[in-house]
This record gives structure tokens, C-alpha cells and sequence, in this order.
């Protein structure tokens, strides 16, 4: 007997919005398991069920394969940016901010 599935709290997390998104599409338009999902989409179903949970981290790559298998016209590849895109590389402005130079509060550049 399968355990039921955990609920999730869209409102908890940029994560955890992004997890429900996902379980709703993959409910909704194209009934999979977890399991079955990966499947189509190159990765395990544990994977999937995490990411829906709000306990791991979705890929760029990935977010526009479960768009395509789901078909939801881009949803999870545009919201990836706001919840994932940080975490994979640096904000452009840190990267580029020029280095502090010395002097106290007052003094001229």
C-alpha cells in the first residue's frame, strides 16, 4: 500500500512554491509517479520527489525538461531563475563591484 504524499506549504519557500508547481503539473496535466516522471526526464524519481518537498535543488537543464514533458509552456524554466538562479552562480553587480580602497569615513578616493 502506497503512503500518502506529503503536504506541501507553497507559501513557506521560493522552494517550496516551486515543489508544489511541480507536483500540481505533474498531477494535473500528465498523472505520473515520481518514478515515472524521472524517467522521462533523465533523473531518479527520488530526485522528483524531493524537488516537489522543497528538500533539494532543481537544475536549470532539468526545470526545462520537466517543462517540456509537462507541457506548461515554461512555468517552472521562468520561476527557476528566482528560486534556484542564485544558488548556482554569484549575483552579476558582486562580481563586478570594484575593490574597497582604504581611508576612513571622510577621507577623499
Amino acid at each position: 500500500m502506497p503512503r500518502p504524499e506529503k503536504q506541501l506549504t507553497p507559501d513557506a519557500s521560493p522552494r517550496d512554491w516551486f515543489g508544489h508547481e511541480l507536483r500540481t503539473w505533474r498531477k494535473e496535466r500528465s498523472p505520473l509517479t515520481h518514478a515515472e516522471l524521472g524517467v522521462k526526464v533523465q533523473v531518479s524519481g527520488s530526485l522528483i520527489e524531493k524537488i516537489e518537498k522543497g528538500t533539494a535543488t532543481c537544475s536549470k537543464d532539468l526545470a526545462e525538461r520537466l517543462d517540456e514533458v509537462l507541457q506548461t509552456g515554461g512555468v517552472l524554466t521562468r520561476a527557476w531563475g528566482m528560486v534556484f538562479g542564485q544558488t548556482e552562480k554569484a549575483r552579476p553587480e558582486t562580481e563586478s563591484a570594484p575593490p574597497r580602497q582604504g581611508g576612513g569615513a571622510g577621507s577623499d578616493p
